[in-house]
Parts: C-alpha cells; sequence; structure tokens
C-alpha cells in the first residue's frame, strides 16, 4: 500500500527514483574494465590488451574445466573464464591440442581470461591471446577470493541499478534506508544508531542494485566508503573512530524509514494497522514515516521499528494481538449483578 506516500510530494519523488529505469537491452561491461578496481580486484593485463569488443554479460565466472579437452557445450557465453594452477597445468601437456579449444572456448565466450595465484604463463599462450586479442588478467588473489570479488563487481556492473541521496545502515543486522529531506537529521540520526552499536553501510550517496537471487543489495561509493559528514563537524572517518566493526561494505536492504518534520495538523498513524510500502527495483519494502520534533529519540524509534519489522515477519503482531483480545471482550456476556 502506497497511499501514505502520495501526501508527500518529495517522497513521491523519492519512490519514483527508486522504482529505476526499465533497462533497454541487454547489460554488459568490457571486460578490460575489470583493471578499473584495483582495491578490490588486483590484477595485470599480460596479454590482449587492445581488445575493444570483449564484453562480460553475466555476474558469474566460469572454470573451463572439459572445455579445454573439447566439451564445449558446457561453456557460457559471457562469462569471465577463471583459470587456476590445474587448468594451466593441464594446457601445457598438449600446446598444440589446447591452444584449438582455448580459442574455441574464447570465440564462444567473447570475454576474458582471469588467471588465479599470479601463475606463470607458456609463452605460446600468451603470444596466442595477443594475435587474437583475447584479454588475459592476472591477479595474486587465489581462486575463490576472485569468484567472490568479479562477482560483486559484476552484479553492481551488470544488474539493474538505483542511487538514492540518504543514509543506509545496518540495524539487528537488517538493512534500514534513511531518507527525508536535505537538513532533516538523516545522518546525525545514523550517527546515534553507530554510537548504540549498529553499522554504517553509507552516507549521503547509497546505491542499490537487484543481485541475481533478486535480493535488493545497498552500498556506497567508493569514494566516500566509512565516511559520514556531521554539520558542524564535517567530514568523519567512522571506521577510524569507532572501528572496523561499525562500518560493512554492502547489506541486503530490509525497510526503508522517512524523516519528516512535524506537521501538527496532520493526523498521524498510532496503530499501525497498515504499513505503507515503497517500490524499490519493482519489489516492494515496508515504509515507515517517523515525524520529527524536538524530544523525540529518532534513534530509538528506528531500533523499535526494526524490532517490530522483525517480529512482525516471524508471525508476531502487536496490533493483531490487541484486536483480538479485544473482540473477545466484546463477544462475553455482561457481567451479572
Amino acid at each position: 500500500m502506497e497511499y501514505g506516500i502520495k501526501r508527500d510530494s518529495y517522497l513521491q519523488h523519492l519512490s519514483q527514483k527508486l522504482k529505476g529505469k526499465p533497462l533497454s537491452g541487454k547489460a554488459t561491461l568490457n571486460a578490460l574494465k575489470l583493471l578499473n578496481y584495483q582495491d578490490t580486484f588486483p590484477c595485470t593485463c599480460v596479454a590482449g590488451g587492445d581488445a575493444k569488443d570483449k564484453v562480460l554479460t553475466s555476474t558469474k565466472l566460469q572454470k573451463p574445466g572439459l572445455g579445454l579437452a573439447g566439451h564445449l557445450e558446457y561453456i557460457e557465453p559471457g562469462h569471465a573464464q577463471l583459470l587456476g594452477r590445474a587448468e594451466i597445468t593441464y594446457l601445457n601437456t598438449n600446446p598444440e591440442r589446447s591452444s584449438k579449444f582455448f580459442l574455441e572456448i574464447a570465440r564462444k565466450t567473447n570475454t576474458c581470461f582471469i588467471i588465479a595465484r599470479d601463475s606463470s604463463l607458456p609463452d605460446w599462450l600468451i603470444d596466442l591471446a595477443d594475435e587474437h586479442m583475447i584479454p588475459l588478467l592476472r591477479s595474486p588473489l587465489i581462486g575463490r577470493e576472485i569468484h567472490k570479488q568479479v562477482s560483486s563487481i559484476l552484479e553492481r556492473e551488470l544488474t539493474p541499478r538505483v542511487y538514492i541521496h540518504g543514509n543506509f545502515i545496518s540495524v539487528f543486522e537488517l538493512g534500514v534506508l534513511i531518507l527525508g529531506k536535505s537538513g532533516v537529521g538523516k545522518s546525525e540520526c545514523a550517527l546515534d544508531l553507530l554510537m548504540r552499536g549498529q553499522r554504517l553501510i553509507s552516507d549521503d550517496m547509497v546505491y542499490i542494485h537487484k543481485n541475481d537471487d533478486g535480493k535488493l543489495v545497498g552500498y556506497g561509493d567508493d569514494l566516500t566508503r566509512y565516511h559520514m559528514e556531521i554539520r558542524g563537524l564535517g567530514v568523519i572517518n567512522v571506521r577510524e573512530l569507532f572501528s572496523i566493526a561499525a562500518v560493512s561494505d554492502y547489506h541486503e536492504l530490509s525497510m526503508v524509514i522517512y524523516l519528516e518534520k512535524w506537521d501538527y495538523k496532520q493526523a498521524y498513524d498510532s496503530l499501525g494497522l497498515e504499513v505503507d510500502t515503497i517500490e524499490v527495483l519493482g519489489t516492494q519494502k515496508p515504509l515507515y514515516r517517523l515525524p520529527v520534533a524536538p524530544g523525540r529519540n529518532l534513534a530509538n524509534l528506528i531500533e523499535v521499528a526494526v524490532r517490530n519489522h522483525y517480529l512482525k515477519g516471524i508471525g508476531t503482531n502487536p496490533v493483531k494481538e490487541i484486536i483480538e483480545k479485544l473482540d473477545k471482550r466484546l463477544s462475553e456476556p455482561p457481567p451479572t449483578d
């Protein structure tokens, strides 16, 4: 239900942004752009650096495995191919046969090959990749870590994504997006939550994408990660002030809190029979509107809202309990003198 959204023009504006724009065609990423993510995926291009048309279309990586022996039916187009020590050892056993199937895999996938553990490559493979402009990216990371980091990069780049002005906080392990007009107190509220042991995901600018599992994941910009802007104090480094336990790189979105200045002419919901929802990239998320007024402890209210949301998720609804008790009392016969 989005009735509450219609009463606030700014919230309507935010709602339209969170819905996102429909994608036109399939999202792609040039394979060589993986070189731009050295902080999370350190790598160098050892061959095929001039390739312009190699694009990734899947968020998953693939080990070629039996494909190197000619079983190409298992090779998926658009997937980056991961070569570990076992694959490189196999390639060296029969270079003539291996080069043939290596080229066929490259043609079918039209992406790149990633080499784990900084493994050394035979000269014939590097020459072959340069000749046919097949990017070979070598990383010191082990295969499992490459899977994790590259998949995370590709999820951000290839899946539907929106960005919004707000704060994203992990409260009792539930991702809470805090929205509101500039100056309403979003960052101060987020700081208060950090003082209570909650974790910062992003301040000011929040990116949200929908991964392959349909989950909404929020994160911040790499440039401002772990930082907050507090009026009167300036920019603070949350990780240095509160320790690494007070921050997280990303989190699944569970609910949205909208802070608004208290309007004494407006009647606010005091029962919570029905909770508003807001659409985020095609998924409905609960929306709680909290009026801001002097003396109201917003951090307390948000923590209680998160606890209450969790209880409703496991089947405990205090409003329904009261209504059931009231119905039971009304159905009882009146006491006789």
